[in-house]
């Protein structure tokens, strides 16, 4: 069975304290770090496709790589990209 990475992280977050007690000060640093993780603030900008996107692959953008998908369009890696919209972690773009 094949598990993503954007799945797996989910699934830390989500049983977190099943697996390991934290510490009031455990747990604010753990919530800062989610939310760290949130991508809205990617959207309009503007990156470079590190993988072929088929339509699924990775992007840069402001020198991080991001998990990356286009609305069915395959685009080349190298390619000039702007994120549209943020579902998740996973950012979604088209070809600029």
């Amino acid at each position: 069975m094949k598990v993503t990475l954007d799945a797996f992280e989910q699934s830390i977050e989500d049983n977190a304290e099943k697996f390991i007690p934290l510490s009031d000060t455990e747990k604010n640093e753990v919530e800062t770090i989610i939310m760290r993780k949130d991508h809205s603030a990617l959207i309009g900008k503007i990156g470079v496709t590190d993988t072929e996107l088929r339509p699924s692959g990775t992007v840069l953008i402001d020198n991080e790589i991001y998990d990356a998908k286009t609305d069915g369009e395959f685009i080349d890696a190298g390619r000039g990209v702007r994120v549209t919209r943020v579902k998740g972690k996973k950012v979604f773009v088209i070809r600029v």
